[in-house]
């Protein structure tokens, strides 16, 4: 099968590869390595630039070597390009479904902090970052967290990956992310008391155990800074504390 090959303007590279790169590279290791009879068999096709990209996706869409993230990327410098920003067009173009494409394009405008947490850019695919987006999608302290725990697990794979070790699995990552998005819960101090605090450390309740026939105390500031959930919480707290010891 021949490769898709059409003319440029440049003398030095009298033509540029639409279609069959991998035969190119197969072909030119066969010729260094001996084999010297293998021809790279082309058929010269007048194409645009639009036609030209057209046909190379075609192509990429069955190699298992592209990624979903050099794709997207493809996808949003092409809607710009060629499409004039309508996606609508491009889709149709292509043959896709508008909301394929819409998933790819929210990959490639994905933030390079979550892109970089995944480890390997052949990790990340267009269905994760409709989950990142749930996430943060309300800003804030939680999207906060999120991105801060994305660099710290970016940090982690590139220590896996000097150490030889195996990277974080996708489904590990989104879940450290998750994780990250829940509020979290009162911090427990134990001293001669127990006392619950918010997240921001200021205090909600202070228990002091004392005899069964004395019972327990309990004190609550005079004001409160905590938000009613997190003083919720810390009852609840009590309330197992209380049950766990009975």
């Amino acid at each position: 099968m021949a490769a898709v090959v059409r003319r440029t303007d440049d003398p030095a590279v009298p033509y540029e590869i639409v279609a069959g790169s991998r035969r190119h590279f197969a072909i030119s290791w066969l010729r260094a390595n001996n084999y010297p009879e293998f021809r790279y068999l082309v058929d010269v096709q007048k194409l645009d630039d639009e036609a030209a990209f057209r046909l190379s996706d075609l192509e990429n869409r069955a190699r298992e070597d592209v990624s979903d993230l050099e794709r997207a990327r493809s996808y949003a410098m092409a809607l710009k390009t060629h499409y004039k920003g309508d996606v609508t067009s491009m889709s149709e173009r292509l043959g896709m479904a508008r909301a394929t494409v819409y998933r790819y394009l929210a990959l490639a405008d994905l933030d390079q902090d979550f892109i970089a947490a995944f480890g390997d850019s052949k990790a990340i695919t267009v269905s994760h970052p409709r989950t990142i987006a749930t996430l943060i999608k309300e800003g804030g302290e939680p999207a906060e967290r999120v991105r801060v725990e994305a660099s710290r697990v970016a940090e982690e794979q590139a220590r896996l990956r000097r150490e030889g070790q195996p990277l974080l699995a996708p489904a590990e990552v989104l879940s450290r992310f998750k994780e990250a998005a829940k509020p979290p819960r009162p911090q427990i101090v134990e001293n001669t008391s127990y006392t619950l605090c918010a997240a921001d450390g200021s205090q909600i309740l202070t228990y002091t155990r004392a005899s069964k026939k004395r019972g327990m105390t309990v004190t609550l500031p005079v004001k409160l800074s905590a938000k009613r959930k997190e003083v919720e919480d810390a009852f609840a707290i009590l309330i197992d504390e209380i049950f766990e010891n009975s």
